[in-house]
């Protein structure tokens, strides 16, 4: 289903899956890519770590609100699912890790099991699930993988040594959903309207505005 709108949350550990990085990254290629975004995200309550959220509404035209129901819930582990699945709208996409838990008992909608902790061991990055899976997410719902990847590229610009393991990194995730799932997934988010309109907008409601993204290898 090609739909105009789409609510995304990622959940997980904020130093070890690093989704609020994540966020930022898909919010600006999205952006940039000509579409609507309209943000949000917590930090955790502790200095040593813990669990944090990211949510993203991007849309083909302008966004009055953050949206309520979510279309996408991305959970880096089994408690961001146990957090976030209540605001999940009963027929969503839930892409879980199949390593760290099973598939939710009774979940109605359509879930993915991505191992994404086993794809980024298989390339030996040990924080890389978090592009990992901003690959994936760009097969599921028909992003633009190739604005996503030249976002990176963009900011690893002055770490070229990163840049080869951030690439692989995207590309995995990318290629894992088209060799395992292939083109049949419930959500597709349509082109944007560009009509009127010079490129996207960003408004940002979790305190601090966007950020002028400085990644560092992995993402964090």
């Amino acid at each position: 289903m090609i739909v105009d709108t789409l609510l995304l949350r990622l959940g997980g550990e904020s130093g070890t899956d690093n989704a609020v990085s994540a966020g930022d990254v898909l919010t600006l290629s999205m952006a940039r890519g000509g579409y609507q975004v309209h943000t949000f995200r917590t930090y955790p309550a502790e200095i040593k770590g813990g669990p944090v959220m990211f949510q993203l509404r991007v849309g083909v035209r302008p966004l009055p609100s953050l949206g309520d129901e979510l279309d996408v819930l991305l959970a880096f582990n089994e408690e961001a699912w146990d957090l976030h699945h209540a605001a999940l709208r009963p027929d969503g996409v839930l892409i879980y890790d199949p390593g760290e838990h099973d598939c939710p008992a009774g979940f109605a909608g359509t879930a993915y099991g991505i191992p994404l902790d086993r794809l980024a061991r298989d390339l030996n990055l040990r924080k890389g699930k978090n592009l990992i899976a901003l690959g994936a997410l760009s097969a599921l719902v028909a992003l633009d993988f190739q604005q996503l990847q030249a976002t990176v590229k963009e900011k690893f610009g002055r770490r070229p040594e990163f840049a080869e393991s951030n690439r692989m990194a995207l590309l995995a995730g990318y290629e894992w959903v088209k060799n395992h799932i292939g083109h049949e997934t419930p959500l597709h988010l349509a082109p944007p309207d560009h009509r009127g309109s010079s490129g996207g907008r960003a408004l940002d409601c979790g305190g601090h505005g966007l950020p002028n993204l400085e990644l560092a290898c992995p993402c964090r």
